[in-house]
């Protein structure tokens, strides 16, 4: 039997457990799918007037999402808003019901619902906020159901209101720190995007990309492959004006030399033999939104003196072509290649660097935010639990997570998901229902992956792997060559590591690492770069 005091109290802690309103919204959406059949869960306010929705924060089995984003209403719609809100403070809709409000929401996300479910919220000012909840799966909603849901309209109202003074506080812009990215009609659409770390290991990097989100000043994204270079592209991408706009990504590496001006720039009807229609190329998909250059130091020399045309004029001509297309691109480039060796080598144009290097962001490796790991895992484990079918989620055994967190990494994040799907197919497979053992790829002495030849079975030889005392002697070693071996103050390596710098000094005598003045390396010209991003 339902106890509606029992389902108010249960909730309303849920929806109160934290000012971070994406995390109460995934707490309380798990929550209610046991009493509605609730596959996503949106919050945000209507405000007619301009024409708009705007989504805050969303929730569905992939986590919770702080959002910042624009639904834009039609002229239709406006007019329903202004006569029906305060009306409708609580309504079920089926498609025989959608009217222009569904229907600019469902253009929008390009995905259509069996039915709706919302609860109209106050706002102090007078406006209105709204929570909704979409059945699918061939679902619908009951009137119970919505009775349930109204009984929160109040802790809803709090939590709105809260998270909108939140924003106000920490941005006088409101540009919230959305770590989603949603596209137009027709364009692919990223979901389930969660920057996992925001708040802790990529503090100083989400710091940098907040404050450069406004502008559309070039961003140059640095670090090892597999950091999470491109989901920091989203985040800058979602918070900027152009989160409306399309972001187009472009791997510079994947094209093959003779067709990078096509691709990038398009081409014109007959400007080659199978050239049968005209066809824009990447930068005019990307007009008024944003493109992503992922490994930009593999562009060929050609492309790079068009790209630097481009960049310098703010227009394109296509292949084939001969009238200007001007263009409103901002542009993110990413590389973990060493640019400015490249520029002295000549293998890069010293030009185009500084076009693109106007504000660089370093995204750490995955070794020097060892504390992002567990709460990586945990969204890894939910994210491909829901991809294989599995309906309960397990979890590490005993003493795995800090197994994984000794290890450096060399694949970073990217890594670590193929590790957490490897362990879920083991689960899977063996047909019980425990705990989450991880294989770890086997490491040389130096911290390399080992090749081939080095063991015909490496997955099984206890000789390749390292000793923990061998792998943290290794960690801390990288620390101290990221420092130039200083220990403490900013950007040594008591700070890198997250430890005090007496511990970190006790640590390195007891595993003979030298430091301080008796610290000597040969000058690397990687090492000076890694240390000039890091000191800036």
């Amino acid at each position: 039997m339902f106890d509606k005091y029992d389902f108010f109290h249960k909730a309303t802690l849920l929806i109160c457990s934290s000012f971070q309103i994406e995390r109460a919204l995934y707490r309380i959406y798990t929550y209610l799918r046991h009493h509605m059949p609730a596959e996503h869960m949106h919050l945000g306010i209507i405000d007619p007037s301009a024409g708009r929705i705007r989504v805050i924060a969303k929730a569905d089995a992939t986590g919770g999402l702080r959002c910042n984003y624009n639904v834009p209403l039609s002229a239709d719609s406006r007019e329903q808003a202004r006569h029906n809100l305060a009306r409708d403070r609580k309504r079920i809709v089926t498609p025989s019901d959608y009217g222009p409000i569904s229907r600019d929401w469902i253009r929008f996300h390009g995905r259509t619902p069996t039915a709706y479910l919302s609860v109209l919220l106050s706002l102090e000012d007078g406006g209105y906020g709204f929570l909704s909840v979409e059945a699918d799966q061939h679902s619908t909603f009951q009137a119970w159901h919505g009775d349930r849901l109204a009984l929160l309209r109040k802790p809803f109202e709090i939590a709105l209101a809260n998270a909108l003074k939140h924003d106000d506080c920490s941005n006088p812009e409101a540009v919230s720190a959305s770590s989603e990215q949603i596209m137009p009609p027709k364009r692919k659409q990223v979901n389930g995007v969660k920057i996992v770390g925001a708040d802790s290991g990529l503090k100083d990097v989400m710091t940098l990309a907040r404050s450069v989100a406004g502008v559309s000043t070039p961003v140059l994204l640095l670090g090892e492959t597999g950091a999470g270079k491109e989901v920091i592209a989203d985040a800058i991408h979602s918070m900027s004006p152009r989160a409306n706009g399309p972001i187009v990504r472009v791997n510079c590496g994947a094209i093959p030399p003779s067709l990078v001006d096509s691709e990038l720039f398009g081409f014109e009807k007959g400007a080659f033999t199978g050239a049968s229609s005209r066809k824009p190329g990447r930068f005019e998909r990307a007009n008024h939104g944003t493109i992503f250059l992922d490994e930009i130091g593999e562009l060929p020399p050609p492309a790079q003196v068009r790209l630097l045309r481009v960049l310098q004029n703010k227009e394109l001509e296509r292949v084939g072509g001969s009238r200007p297309i001007p263009l409103d691109v901002r542009v993110i480039s990413a590389t973990h290649r060493n640019l400015d060796q490249m520029v002295a080598a000549g293998e890069f144009r010293e030009d185009l660097w500084f076009r693109l290097n106007v504000f660089p962001i370093t995204v750490p490796p995955l070794r020097m935010r060892s504390a992002d790991i567990p709460e990586l895992v945990d969204y890894f484990i939910k994210r491909k639990a829901l991809e294989m079918g599995i309906r309960i989620n397990p979890h590490a055994a005993a003493g795995q997570l800090e197994r994984l967190e000794a290890y450096p990494w060399p694949g970073n994040v990217r890594e670590l998901e193929n590790v957490v799907e490897r362990a879920l197919i083991c689960y899977r497979g063996n047909g019980t229902r425990g705990t989450l053992k991880f294989n770890l790829p086997p490491l040389r002495k130096n911290g390399n992956l080992p090749s081939a030849s080095d063991n015909t079975n490496p997955g099984h030889s206890e000789k390749s792997f390292l000793t923990l005392k061998e792998i943290v002697s290794n960690h801390i070693r990288k620390a101290i060559d990221l420092s130039n071996g200083r220990v403490e103050g900013h950007n040594g390596a008591a700070e890198l590591l997250g430890e005090k710098p007496n511990t970190l000094r006790s640590k390195m005598k007891k595993l003979n690492i030298p430091y301080g003045r008796n610290y000597f390396r040969e000058p690397d010209n990687s090492i000076r770069f890694i240390e000039r991003e890091v000191n800036k």
